[in-house]
């Protein structure tokens, strides 16, 4: 390549590899302890046996048996032998016509692997003088010609298989062209076995029992239900027709995803079985515990890292008890780093130590784990520096008593495999990090490169098992089992994409590279292969296949599944067109699990089955009558349950008038909050407020705590500002400059901090959380700056003075609008609640009320969402604070009238305004005030609105939009509308308005608490537009609302323009008051 030019960059790639290569060769030469790598190990061999000295092999006789092709270094020490050996012998499976004619084979047909193996070793004879002579043996070869020698022997007696049989057929025809139809006898259900012929000729003088060489093929539902199946016939086949287990062998193309299968089915149905296939030595908790540790000191001991070492159960002093206490506190306290693991977690409180269990686990945790970090962290970060912190770990840990314990457990249970698996493990480790110092001891790498290297390692070490008996089943893939005189397989999992084996992705070399290589190698005279490309894996595929398929000596069964164990439609494999082309009577059985075939084990199971079958009665057809009376009889004391339970109903829409009844105290006190939660959706109600879950709480800044922090600090200045009367708190806010009071707000949220975790703020108010919760509170204090210098201007811009602050109102207030009736249940509903902000003017007998409603979001008053009952909260508390102010001034001696002159949200944000040519900071500064004026309802009155924003009603005043109010004057007549007119839909209203939107919310809470107690909870998330309240629920897990599979339906918003709901609410509201016509108050009464 480097010549010619062509394919740089197969060149370069080359380059890399033989690099790599020279440099891991030059490494081996330089060890003293002789490491010999597995692909080294044939050429070792090689050099002991080129010793003259090196006798043990001459004039030996060897055999080569049950290998379908040899690799060039294998190839090679088969030449060494043949100088060595007195014979040599070789069985190949290979059609005897392509010996007798002498012919080339392609690669695409099914004995090219064979044919090259028998084209090599000829040669190698051949360069030694050792003639090539050919002799056929048939069924009518004497025994004495059998003995005689020869070279090469052509076996073409079929001495398992009688002529004229599926099997005998299937051997000579599959995988050849042209396809010739069977004609013989098939599988029936009267001819299955024992002395029964079907498609079977008797020979002459032969006596006993004769089996049919039948072929079946299975349809069933899934793989574990497959397994089922063929562990009942399984045991069919051992009682009824005097099988062995080892008579047995169950082949699966994919058996390393099956074998949890395995364990499980065939250890149901008692059924003794060798699982032919290597384990994974990373598929266990030790070798695990070791990445898990790894990644923590990667990771800083983070919390997903950290727990996940801690669960391998592997860790000393790492119980149940303890990670549950230690996943909770560090979940609550946001705990990260290693440093704040190491750390005591003892916080003394009124003489008490608030963390003492805490800080016990933690304690003998860390002891097994800080001085390994130790190793990790000193040093000279080198291989060896790493491998012996490993080894300090599974000390520490006792990984050699530990996985001894385990193995015997696993003994006592029978699971001998996976016991010697365990037995071997520490060992296998221990060798396995020895290597690893002895080639790269000294050599220097990152944490991360070491952490590589270790798993890639780790997870190529596979651990091979002996049978536990020797008469047992078994279990093995179609290219590595070998099994001799079988005589019934099981070929499982028949479906497209299991066979064939999907194609994997190249890992350095394309098909295409290696095509270009073999061409090269060809021109050159290299003996070398590559690992065959995608289209010759497939054709030895195919070979393997036909060996498994052929081994069988009295019966093939072959299933495929209709879906896999996620539900997913299978279609079947290619192989069985195949099959069904030379046998085109061949039909599918279905199967699934009968009753009563199995053990006390899977009598329970169909029990269970029956039971549930039972309870939905679209499957009950699957028990017939006869086999339910016998599970009835054989679970004689289990009856009544089951009875109870083909009884029982659920109700998942509505909760029993015994649960209304428990719950009734309960429903009989809500807040607006919780009220506007069961409109939204009633299932979130129930799961929120009745059966109360709750998230696993943490320090950590959400965006409820978020909310709540500033809420608090907000609290904290307003009571600050605070005075008796309020003139003299107004007063006291126009006197109060901006930076003042920004450093009463940082100090008010630093209180608010120290509330939600002692992890946030030093003593001396210096910030030591970090990453996430470092930049959200620097983001708080900005907003907070942000957030008190607009409110201040909203204050001093009009008349009115702050005066009720996250006031509460409840039972003890004894409010006639806190007490509404509830409908049908001659009770009176208790309304609770907390509103953010009261502002109120004094002027003679009149009291001017407005509520103000601090939001994180963006949140606008909607009438369409009020008529809905999702958003009650300012008109609930307005009519609440406008009863609760006139009874304040009551107590007091005055008897006033208290006005509404508002009900608004603030948006508690900074926002973002893009910057202009137009816009200068001045500009900028205003368009932020803009932004964050009030939003909500406000009065008509002029005066009123005065009180609220000095000039707004000043025909004279310089634009046409409210700094604080949320209003905006037309310029000029439009639509109807008058210049000045305010826009937008009943942005303002009269005093009679304001009472109407009191009224209805009135009406709307009784029918929301009149719903509640008829117990509806059903899944009816609301939806509007593209909003629906599951975007950010917490419990979708629980609830899985699912409108497809679940049948679950949304409640779409009835999206009413606000002019078309405001005169809904109007209409609702006349008809609640009794104040309409004699057809209204029919329609009321009905």
């Amino acid at each position: 390549l480097e010549k010619t030019g062509e394919n740089p960059f197969l060149f370069e790639k080359l380059s890399d590899m033989a690099a790599i290569y020279k440099g891991f060769e030059e490494k081996l030469e330089k060890e003293e302890d002789g490491v010999i790598p597995a692909e080294k190990t044939v050429a070792y061999l090689l050099q002991k046996l080129g010793d003259k000295k090196c006798s043990i092999l001459d004039d030996a006789v060897i055999a080569f048996d049950g290998f379908t092709g040899y690799t060039p270094s294998q190839y090679s020490l088969i030449e060494e032998l043949l100088k060595r050996a007195e014979r040599m012998t070789f069985a190949i499976t290979m059609d005897a016509s392509i010996i007798r004619s002498g012919r080339d084979v392609k690669d695409y047909e099914l004995f090219y692997l064979s044919y090259v193996t028998y084209v090599k070793i000829c040669a190698l004879a051949e360069k030694y003088g050792k003639p090539v002579n050919v002799k056929n043996i048939s069924e009518n070869t004497t025994d004495a010609d059998r003995r005689e020698a020869a070279d090469i022997i052509l076996m073409t007696d079929n001495k398992r298989h009688n002529k004229g049989t599926m099997l005998h057929t299937l051997e000579e025809r599959l995988f050849r062209v042209p396809v010739k139809p069977y004609e013989g006898g098939y599988y029936t259900a009267d001819n299955n076995g024992g002395d029964k012929k079907a498609g079977r000729e008797k020979t002459d003088g032969e006596e006993g029992e004769t089996r049919g060489n039948f072929i079946r093929l299975w349809e069933c539902r899934d793989p574990e239900e497959q397994l089922s199946c063929i562990a009942q016939e399984i045991r069919r086949k051992i009682k009824e027709e005097g099988y062995r287990y080892s008579d047995i062998a169950v082949l699966a193309p994919n058996l390393e995803e099956m074998s949890g299968s395995f364990d499980k089915i065939f250890e149901m149905y008692d059924i003794p079985f060798f699982p032919d296939y290597t384990r994974k030595l990373r598929s266990s908790p030790f070798t695990e515990a070791i990445l898990f540790l790894l990644n923590c000191e990667e990771k800083n001991y983070d919390f997903d890292s950290f727990f996940s070492l801690l669960k391998t159960g592997v860790v000393e002093g790492a119980g149940r008890e303890e990670i549950s206490l230690l996943e909770n506190y560090a979940a609550t306290k946001n705990l990260r780093g290693f440093r704040r693991w190491n750390r005591s977690f003892s916080y003394i409180e009124n003489n008490t130590d608030r963390y003492e269990a805490e800080e016990a686990a933690r304690k003998q945790i860390m002891k097994s784990i800080a001085a390994v970090h130790e190793s990790f962290t000193g040093g000279d970060r080198t291989v060896k520096n790493y491998t012996d912190a490993v080894r300090g770990f599974m000390a520490e840990n006792r990984f050699e008593e530990k996985s001894e314990e385990a193995a015997g457990k696993l003994e006592l249970d029978g699971d001998f495999p996976l016991a010697a698996t365990y037995r071997s493990l520490f060992n296998r480790v221990s060798l396995f990090l020895d290597m690893m110092e002895n080639m790269l001891g000294e050599v220097k790498v990152s944490l991360r490169e070491f952490s590589d290297i270790f798993k890639a390692g780790i997870s190529e070490i596979r651990i091979g098992t002996i049978p536990a008996v020797i008469d047992s089943v078994t279990v093995g893939d179609i290219e590595r089992t070998r099994v001799s005189d079988v005589k019934v397989i099981f070929l499982i999992n028949a479906n497209d994409g299991i066979i064939p084996k999907p194609g994997k992705p190249a890992k350095i070399l394309s098909d295409k590279d290696k095509d270009t290589i073999e061409v090269l190698f060809d021109r050159l005279g290299i003996r070398k292969e590559l690992a065959p490309n995608e289209k010759k894996s497939l054709y030895i595929e195919q070979f393997y296949l036909y060996l498994c398929m052929t081994k069988p000596v009295d019966e093939l069964i072959i299933s495929k599944c209709r879906m896999s164990m996620g539900g997913e439609e299978l279609e079947g494999s290619y192989i069985l067109s195949r099959l069904r082309s030379i046998f085109p009577k061949l039909e599918f059985e279905k199967r699934k699990p009968e009753s009563f075939k199995g053990t006390e084990k899977t009598d329970v199971y169909f029990f269970s089955e029956m039971v549930r079958n039972t309870v939905f009665e679209d499957q009950a057809e699957t028990f017939s009558d006869e086999d339910a009376a016998v599970l009835y009889a054989l679970f004689r004391d289990k009856k009544n349950m089951v009875d109870k339970a083909a009884g029982y109903r659920t109700d998942d829409d509505h909760l029993s008038q015994d649960a209304i009844d428990t719950a009734a105290s309960r429903l009989m006190v809500q807040s607006v909050s919780k009220l506007e939660n069961y409109s939204e959706c009633e299932y979130r109600f129930f799961l929120n407020y009745m059966l109360k879950l709750r998230q696993r709480d943490s320090d950590s800044i959400d965006s409820l705590k978020y909310g709540n922090i500033l809420h608090g600090a907000l609290e904290g200045v307003f009571r600050e500002m605070d005075r008796k009367e309020p003139q003299e708190t107004y007063l006291n806010w126009t006197q109060t400059g901006d930076d003042d009071l920004c450093q009463k707000m940082r100090k008010a949220i630093d209180t608010q901090f120290r509330t939600v975790s002692d992890e946030f703020l030093a003593a001396d108010g210096t910030i030591i959380a970090g990453g996430r919760d470092r930049f959200i509170m620097n983001e708080i204090y900005a907003l907070g700056d942000r957030t008190i210098r607009t409110l201040a201007f909203h204050i001093r811009g009009g008349r009115m003075a702050p005066r009720y602050y996250e006031d509460k109102f409840d039972l003890r207030d004894k409010l006639e609008t806190t007490g509404i009736e509830i409908p049908g249940q001659g009770k009176k509903l208790k309304l609770t609640g907390k509103i953010d902000r009261a502002d109120i003017y004094e002027s003679g007998d009149n009291v001017y009320l407005r509520i103000i409603d601090y939001k994180t979001g963006d949140k606008e008053f909607s009438y369409n969402k009020l008529l809905n009952g999702t958003q009650l909260q300012l008109s609930a508390y307005l009519a609440v604070m406008i009863e609760k102010v006139r009874t304040y001034y009551e107590r007091a001696g005055r008897k006033v009238n208290v006005i509404p002159v508002g009900m608004y949200y603030y948006p508690v944000k900074d926002p973002d305004i893009l910057r202009t040519d137009e816009l200068n900071d001045d500009n900028i500064e205003e368009e932020k005030r803009k932004y964050l004026r009030l939003k909500g309802i406000t009065t008509t009155e002029p005066e009123y609105q005065e009180l609220q924003e000095r000039g707004i009603s000043d025909p004279d005043r310089k634009n046409n939009v409210g700094e604080i109010l949320p209003i905006e004057y037309y310029v000029k007549a439009t639509n109807g509308k008058q210049a000045g007119d305010i826009k937008g839909v009943h942005v303002a209203l009269s005093e009679d308005e304001f009472r109407m939107v009191t009224d209805f919310t009135e009406l709307k809470i009784r029918e929301i608490t009149g719903n509640m107690f008829k117990g509806n909870i059903t899944k009816n998330p609301v939806k509007s537009g593209s909003y629906t309240s599951c975007d950010y629920c917490g419990f979708k897990d629980v609830c899985r609302f699912d409108p497809i599979n679940r049948n679950n339906r949304a409640k779409r918003l009835a999206q009413n323009f606000e002019e078309d709901a405001f005169e809904e609410i109007r209409t609702q509201t006349a008809i609640y008051r009794g104040e309409s016509t004699g057809e209204q108050n029919g329609a009321s009464e009905q």
